[in-house]
Parts: structure tokens; C-alpha cells; sequence
């Protein structure tokens, strides 16, 4: 028994450092011009305007990612209602209560406000304007709830079935948008009601797609050759999505976080399935130490809360940017990654504790 359980959080070892991944480019997406953004505060179709949209695009790999772990490990398992709203549901309910009243008075006190109240947290809970960051916590909910119908979706569908749900989301939110943005710059759109668009939210479509990297196709069908080839698309995705923002920016002459992400995340399945191949790929084939394999899921066990944490600890660590930009006399971008790091570690840090909290250790 002891055995079998040493080889399952083995083979889930990628799965800890996927989190690791995404948990870490979150960060990185709400650095805004510091480091998400910064690519636009230079001229168009420069050098570090290239190689700084490639970061902002990359990062978008995040969310997709935790939703495809979700499907990978949650769409297999059979639960009935009630221990989908008593165990799962409450969980990530009582950690956007907590969280986002943590935010709320931190964010508050951080910025001067004397109008905190009861009255105006429950409101901005409820339509989420605590933060926009934890609008995927809502998200999330909608996917525990929608996960009997999602469950008996893999229960019934075919491998085949996958591929084709692959290449109706690549055609209409990639190829299609793309197509007629760049012939028709915005003024020509088709038709909504000919989209299967419920089959490409982020609740339906990214858990399928984990569930069948994880539980349908087989890792040892990867070789070498078919792994350089995903790194590739991979790649190709997200300089598709970064010309296609560049054009945008010529077009309107506009290139801001509030209006220039459109076309950001339009082929970021490419990367996302190169990623999660490609860390699979390695955790199958690679031999960690007892060490490395405790860090690892230490660290990925800790994303939940660090994901939870870190808008408030990003903007108490402000400080940082001016040691790191002026004092240091760092790049900018290496100055924003090593930003994200600090974030990541002291929140990891303060999970870690928190975990050791009763009561609390069940929600982060």
C-alpha cells in the first residue's frame, strides 16, 4: 500500500509543477506595464517590443492551465452532489470569503480609504469588485457546478471526439477571429448564433482538454520528435498571437491592458498543450531526488494559497520595483520576473503557515 501511494504522487509530480508554472505566470499577469504590459511603453515593431509581448502572451498559459488540471483530476473521479457542494464548493467558497475580505481591508488600509464597511464588501463580493483577480475562484465554482454534466461528457465521448472539439475551438476562436480582424479590421463579425461558444468557456472546454491529456492519451506515444514538434506550435502560437496584436495596435493606434488583449490568448491552446506535454514528458522520464520531489510538491501544494495571497503581498512588496529598476539598475523584465519570485516565495512562505492552521489549512 505504502508503495502504491509513493507511485501515484510520483506520477502526479507534473502535475505539482504545472501548478508551480501557472501559479508563477499569474503573478507575472498583474504586473501590468512593469512586466505584463511593458512591451507597449515601446515603439512599435522594436526589438524588446517583440521580446517582451512574447512574455505578456506566454504568461496567458496560467489559467488555462489550472482549469486543465482541474478537469484532470476531478472529471475521473465519481461524486455525488452532495460531496461536490459539502466538500468542493464550500471549500472555494469559504476561501473567496476570506480571501477577498483579506483583500478588501488590506487593499483599503494600503490605499487610505476610510469607507470600508460590511454593506460595500458584501456588494463588491457579490458582483466582483473586490479585485478582478479572483474572478476565476467564481469561475471555478461554475465548473464544480457543471461537474456532473462534464463527468458524464468524458464518460460518453471518444478519443476522436477530443480532437474534433480541438479544431472547432482552434477555427472559431483563433482562425476565424483572426481571419476577420485582419480583412476586416472590427467591422466584420460572424454570425454568434452559428458558434458552439458554450463548448469553448473556460469551465468546459480547458477541463475536457486536461481530462484527455491526462486520463485519455497516452504519454508514452511522446517521443522526442512529437514533443519538438508541440514546442514548435507552441512557439508559432504565440508569435500568431503577438502579430496579430501588433497589427491591432497599428490599426487603432492603441496599445493599452484595457484594450489591446484580444488577440492574447486566441492560440494559446498551442503552448498550453506544449507545456503540459512537455512537463509530463519530463516528470515520466526524469528520476528526482527525495528532496527535489518534496520541494516540488510542497511548493505546488502551496499555489491555491499563493494564487490567494499575492494581490496583497504585490502591492505591500511595491517598493521593490524602485530597488530592483533603479537601485539595481536591473532590465526591466528580469526586474519584473525577479519581482514575481519574491511575490511567489513570501507567499508560499505564508501558505505554508497557514496550512499548519486549523481550519484554515482545509481552505488554502
Amino acid at each position: 500500500m505504502k508503495s502504491l501511494l509513493q507511485n501515484n504522487k510520483r506520477n502526479l509530480l507534473h502535475i505539482e509543477l504545472l501548478r508551480i508554472i501557472a501559479a508563477y505566470f499569474v503573478i507575472f499577469n498583474h504586473t501590468s506595464k512593469k512586466g505584463f504590459f511593458l512591451f507597449s511603453v515601446y515603439e512599435r515593431g522594436s526589438l524588446p517590443y517583440w521580446v517582451y509581448m512574447f512574455f505578456s502572451v506566454f504568461c496567458k498559459i496560467s489559467v488555462p492551465l489550472f482549469f486543465m488540471i482541474a478537469g484532470a483530476l476531478l472529471l475521473k473521479k465519481d461524486m455525488d452532489l452532495k460531496e461536490i457542494w459539502s466538500k468542493k464548493i464550500s471549500r472555494i467558497l469559504a476561501a473567496l470569503v476570506i480571501f477577498t475580505a483579506v483583500t478588501y481591508i488590506g487593499l483599503g488600509i494600503w490605499n487610505g480609504e476610510a469607507t470600508l464597511s460590511v454593506v460595500d464588501y458584501v456588494q463588491k463580493l457579490y458582483t466582483n469588485q473586490v479585485t478582478v483577480v479572483f474572478w476565476y475562484l467564481y469561475a471555478y465554482m461554475a465548473f464544480l457546478i457543471a461537474l456532473p454534466f462534464l463527468r458524464a461528457i468524458v464518460k460518453t465521448i471518444k478519443s476522436v471526439d477530443y480532437k474534433y472539439l480541438f479544431i472547432l475551438f482552434v477555427l472559431f476562436t483563433a482562425v476565424i477571429p483572426c481571419i476577420e480582424y485582419r480583412f476586416g479590421q472590427g467591422n466584420i463579425r460572424l454570425y454568434g448564433e452559428l458558434s458552439p461558444s458554450w463548448l469553448f468557456s473556460n469551465i468546459v472546454f480547458w477541463p475536457l482538454l486536461g481530462y484527455y491529456l491526462e486520463n485519455v492519451w497516452d504519454i508514452k506515444k511522446c517521443s522526442g520528435r512529437m514533443l519538438g514538434v508541440w514546442t514548435l506550435l507552441g512557439m508559432a502560437g504565440i508569435g500568431l498571437s503577438c502579430y496579430m496584436t501588433y497589427y491591432m495596435h497599428g490599426v487603432t493606434g492603441i496599445c493599452d491592458e484595457d484594450n489591446s488583449q484580444i488577440f492574447h490568448s486566441t492560440f494559446i491552446v498551442l503552448p498550453c498543450i506544449a507545456i503540459y506535454v512537455a512537463v509530463k514528458f519530463f516528470a515520466e522520464r526524469h528520476v528526482f531526488s527525495g528532496v527535489a520531489r518534496k520541494c516540488i510538491t510542497s511548493l505546488g501544494s502551496c499555489t491555491f494559497g499563493i494564487y490567494l495571497l499575492h494581490v496583497v503581498v504585490k502591492k505591500y512588496l511595491s517598493g521593490l520595483w524602485r530597488v530592483f529598476r533603479h537601485d539595481w539598475q536591473m532590465n526591466k523584465m528580469l526586474a519584473a520576473l525577479l519581482f514575481c519570485a519574491v511575490v511567489f516565495v513570501i507567499c508560499y512562505g505564508m501558505t505554508w503557515v497557514l496550512k499548519k492552521v486549523p481550519g484554515i489549512k482545509k481552505v488554502v
